[in-house]
């Protein structure tokens, strides 16, 4: 079930690369990112709390020169010239809470990273990105065109292909390591 549904998303692909007159480079970028970091963090020895504390660290100066540069104009002029932290109790206590928001599910993700396999850490990323439409459409009046309405539930047909063959995978090998203890445990008995 595998192909079918990278098909499925391929025609999900091509449907809003014609439908919208260009690909969707933004959301083909993102998500392989999303799927370079999940190999990343699949290979990282150390526990989740360690891995994002060197993340952090590693990050930080690309952070302050950013921060920097926006405090003094650099980076768009005039217009974002402070930065917006600290300029009204709103604007503040958002841009302090979207570091406890961001903190904790990437932490998650990576407890998540190490119990289970690649296919299913990968999946999650779909339900992001349709949470993230959904904030779009409803909070930011995001306009939703035919290509987006016909490439979406083909999109999560074909997750839904994808994730039926995981499940069947995973049972198989339940019941084949279920089968191998129970001969193992006749194999004691007799």
């Amino acid at each position: 079930m595998q192909w079918p549904a990278m098909g499925l998303a391929l025609c999900a692909v091509v449907i809003l690369t014609v439908g919208l007159g260009a690909a969707p480079w933004m959301a083909l970028a993102m998500s392989s990112t999303f799927v370079a970091y999940s190999v990343f963090k699949k290979g990282v020895e150390a526990g989740p709390t360690l891995a994002m504390a060197a993340e952090t660290t590693l990050l930080m100066p690309v952070s302050l020169v950013y921060l920097i540069g926006a405090h003094f104009g650099v980076w768009g002029g005039d217009a974002v010239r402070g930065g917006a932290f600290g300029t009204n109790w709103h604007d503040t206590a958002f841009l302090a809470f979207s570091g406890i928001a961001t903190g904790v599910p990437l932490l998650l993700f990576g407890v998540a990273a190490k119990r289970v396999t690649l296919s299913s850490l990968n999946i999650g990323h779909y339900y992001n990105a349709t949470l993230q439409l959904t904030v779009a459409v409803l909070i930011f009046g995001q306009a939703i065109t035919l290509p987006h309405m016909v490439a979406l539930p083909l999109v999560w047909l074909a997750v839904s292909l994808f994730s039926l063959q995981a499940l069947r995978r995973d049972r198989q090998v339940r019941m084949a390591r279920k089968a191998s203890v129970n001969a193992s445990i006749d194999d004691i008995v007799l």
